[in-house]
């Protein structure tokens, strides 16, 4: 479902500013509104956002009820929303029973739409608030695992660059020398080195004893 709003030019105003708003449309035609409007506020609202803002204000009056602070049209948007509302702003149970008196004189099915959204307010409400919680729970199982990934990628680092114990530093261009007493065998003839040990390179590394 597309999330509703208010219009730009009205959603940024105090209650005050909407109260003001709301006694001229009540008193005014919309184009002495918007002229009004201007002057005020020195925006130039269009016509159709101020029809709409008002069909909704309207509806949210119809659904208030004596004793019940009355909604507003930010109250309306919300509601379809399944955004939270203060509970002491709205009676989620005299709602429901407005809904009752409204329905039947409903006309088409967009109106019978409207109300389901109200009637439905507090499951999809619950059902928004879990959403919000999987997906933050989700925000932060990504965190953990980027933040787990670079402490790995850290470890393997410095795996690879772990120094040699002091005083067998060997030379990275020289090979290790073989090591005495070991692979002794029987000395070839004309040969100085045992038959099954080759001799070691003229360029090696002996690491001290």
């Amino acid at each position: 479902m597309r999330k509703q709003s208010l219009p730009l030019e009205l959603a940024n105003l105090t209650d005050e500013q909407l109260t003001q708003v709301n006694h001229w449309l009540d008193r005014f035609t919309y184009e002495k509104t918007r002229k009004l409007f201007f002057e005020t506020h020195f925006i130039d609202i269009g016509r159709m956002k101020l029809t709409r803002y008002n069909q909704r204000r309207l509806k949210a009056r119809a659904l208030s009820l004596a004793g019940q602070s009355p909604l507003t049209a930010a109250d309306l948007v919300a509601i379809k929303n399944g955004a939270p509302i203060p509970d002491s702003r709205i009676n989620t149970e005299l709602l429901q029973r407005r809904v009752l008196d409204l329905v039947r004189n409903v006309k088409s099915a967009y109106e019978l739409r409207e109300l389901h959204q109200v009637a439905t307010y507090d499951q999809r409400r619950e059902m928004k608030a879990r959403e919000t919680a999987l997906a933050e729970r989700e925000a932060e199982y990504r965190l953990w695992r980027a933040d787990f990934r670079e402490r790995e990628l850290a470890f393997r680092k410095a795996a690879t660059r772990e120094p040699v114990p002091a005083g067998n530093d060997v030379p990275a261009s020289l090979p290790l020398c073989p090591q005495g007493g070991e692979g002794r065998g029987e000395v070839a003839p004309g040969n100085s080195f045992p038959a099954n040990v080759e001799p070691a390179p003229a360029n090696c590394y002996k690491p001290s004893p």
